[in-house]
């Protein structure tokens, strides 16, 4: 998530905005405080059930992959195309960085092969992070959602 969407929808900013849009609608400051407060609980309820869907789902992906290697009825393709996929495209990216660094690219092609191998970094990345996880992208879930079930 980009750092503008986190800060657009942070607990302390939209709560914030929130607030100060109903402030009219409150008449004593012990009103606005108790309002504050379920509204931040809510909100954090929802980034909670947001973090909950998004580990669910990666979850769900690995279990549906081991499910077919495990399987006796899945074929040698079934249990591989994913691997093979992958070493295709690192593959690739390996050819790719061979041609940027060690042939002569005509200067109209040469913002093409920069795009592809571009695109292809992308793809590399999240291929590395599905087989070896991502550490740095876990532990911070991991810590947000101590954080909110700390507050709770």
């Amino acid at each position: 998530m980009s750092e503008w969407f986190k800060s657009l929808f942070s607990s302390s900013t939209l709560v914030k905005d929130t607030m100060e849009g109903l402030n009219s609608l409150f008449t004593s400051d012990d009103e606005r405080e108790k309002a504050k407060i379920i509204l931040e609980k809510q909100f954090q309820d929802f980034q909670l059930k947001t973090l909950e869907a998004a580990n669910a789902e990666m979850d769900s992906a690995r279990n549906r992959e081991v499910k077919i290697n495990e399987s006796a009825n899945s074929t040698w393709l079934a249990k591989n195309t994913a691997s093979i996929i992958a070493l295709s495209v690192i593959l690739l990216a390996f050819i790719m960085f061979y041609i940027v660094v060690f042939t002569v690219i005509p200067t109209e092609k040469k913002d093409v092969i920069i795009y592809m191998l571009g695109g292809l970094i992308s793809i590399v990345t999240m291929i590395i992070g599905y087989y070896f996880g991502s550490s740095k992208g876990s532990s911070d879930k991991d810590a947000q959602i101590q954080k909110i079930l700390g507050a709770k």
